[in-house]
């Protein structure tokens, strides 16, 4: 039994104290004209904004859409010691999104990204993958025949990888960056006779 009442304890204390702390309201107004505004709602409220797109280019089929949920999470400042005196340093907030797309000729893309700081060692990283299956036509005049259409498919997979830290107190940053892309080509029509 005290087994028990000691597990309760130290798992259910920490969440009805956390509970008894009045939650800071979100406004979904602008704090100086009164105005619509998400900008606390993303920041504060872990909130995302769902950027949607939409594709018209005649190569990819003339119609298609795009949408990329971005999910911002503020982060809050870190105390350091510089020149023997504590400071408060901002942390950029962190940035988690994705990517789908689709277009009438059946291109599709899918991928994700995510910027961070990993605020003990003073690191900021970008991490970013997809895959992209690109159905894309391309258009000649050729002599004997008029205008002919060159189908292609693209399969390609871009990965991404980004690391920089501060030097010293200075406005500069050193770091490196690393892209990997792997693409195959395919010709999917026929050859016209000249």
């Amino acid at each position: 039994m005290k087994t028990i009442y000691f597990f309760c304890c130290i798992v259910l204390l920490p969440e009805l104290v956390q509970a008894q702390q009045p939650k800071k309201k979100v406004s979904l107004k602008d704090s100086l004209d009164g105005t619509f505004d998400l900008s606390d709602f993303i920041i504060n409220a872990n909130g995302f904004i769902p950027i949607p797109y939409i594709i018209t280019e005649p190569a990819l089929g003339g119609f298609g859409g795009a949408i990329a949920p971005i999910f911002i999470k503020k982060r809050p400042p870190y105390i350091d010691s510089i020149n023997g005196k504590e400071v408060l340093t901002p942390v950029a907030p962190d940035i988690t999104g994705g990517l789908a797309a689709y277009t009438a000729n059946k291109t599709w893309m899918l991928g994700a990204f995510r910027r961070g700081t990993l605020v003990k060692s003073g690191i900021k990283y970008s991490i970013g993958a997809a895959y992209t299956n690109l159905n894309m036509d391309f258009y000649r005049t050729l002599p004997s025949v008029g205008e002919k259409k060159f189908p292609f498919n693209f399969k390609s997979i871009p990965i991404v990888l980004q690391a920089i830290k501060r030097i010293g107190i200075s406005h500069w940053y050193g770091g490196f960056k690393y892209m990997f892309l792997k693409s195959d080509l395919e010709y999917n029509g026929t050859l016209p006779l000249l």
